[in-house]
């Protein structure tokens, strides 16, 4: 792979759902038919693309365009159907600030529970965990139940973490969804640093201003294919002069 941190080659992945609504009435009448209830419905068709190692690359498109997907098998959390991916090292991911959270612990049971997960040492954490509880804005709640916290809490607690990650290849799922201006800005210095530094990085956002200050690169997602590839900017300005 050379200079290549994610190789993909006519990636494609299909997921199985429901025709028809799940009734008892109904699956009697697909079996006594022969009709099956579900059908493939395809969210990835043979998409290939390169990202070298150290590229800034935002992912965009409407819901439902593949992004989750495309980064859930990125991350090795799916398997392709058809195509292949290489990566040159598992990136760390955050797609979900309730991965590996158990709501009756307390917060900070619950920061070393999401480190772990996430690959961060705990020796690291513990180091931290003053600095982490403060950006989050939990320090006075650190043994409060994490199910008490609202969705705008449990996104910070779970991006003051990921922040500490040392991982030479990150990747953000709309992790910038439910936050408030305030931990925005505190934000902007990791993202500003991580954009000088070597790390490979691939985010979607629907916040266009975000991905155009940190990215250098853009793919857009269009019922499951790659619609355009380039400078971040021009292809930013396409997929919204699609809409």
């Amino acid at each position: 792979m050379s200079d290549s941190c994610v190789v993909a080659s006519g990636v494609t992945k299909s997921f199985r759902v429901l025709k028809y609504n799940k009734t008892t009435l109904q699956a009697l009448k697909r079996w006594w038919t022969g009709d099956n209830m579900r059908r493939q419905h395809a969210v990835l068709a043979d998409i290939s693309f390169r990202i070298r190692m150290g590229e800034k690359v935002a992912l965009v498109g409407r819901n439902g365009c593949g992004k989750s997907t495309l980064l859930r098998i990125i991350a090795g959390i799916y398997d392709a159907d058809k195509g292949d991916i290489q990566v040159a090292e598992p990136p760390c991911v955050l797609l979900d600030a309730n991965v590996g959270i158990v709501p009756i612990l307390s917060v900070v049971d619950n920061l070393f529970l999401f480190g772990a997960v996430h690959g961060i040492d705990r020796a690291l954490l513990e180091e931290r965990l003053d600095a982490v509880l403060n950006q989050a804005g939990l320090s006075e709640l650190r043994f409060a139940p994490f199910r008490d916290l609202s969705k705008g809490q449990r996104q910070r607690f779970a991006l003051s973490i990921f922040l500490q990650t040392p991982s030479a290849f990150v990747i953000f799922d709309e992790a910038l969804t439910n936050l408030d201006i305030q931990y925005l800005r505190e934000c902007e210095a990791y993202f500003a640093e991580l954009k000088r530094s070597d790390k490979t990085v691939l985010m979607t956002s629907h916040e266009s201003a975000f991905l155009r200050r940190y990215c250098d690169r853009a793919l857009w997602l269009d019922a499951g294919q790659v619609r355009l590839d380039g400078e971040a900017n021009a292809v930013i300005d396409a997929y919204e002069r699609s809409f």
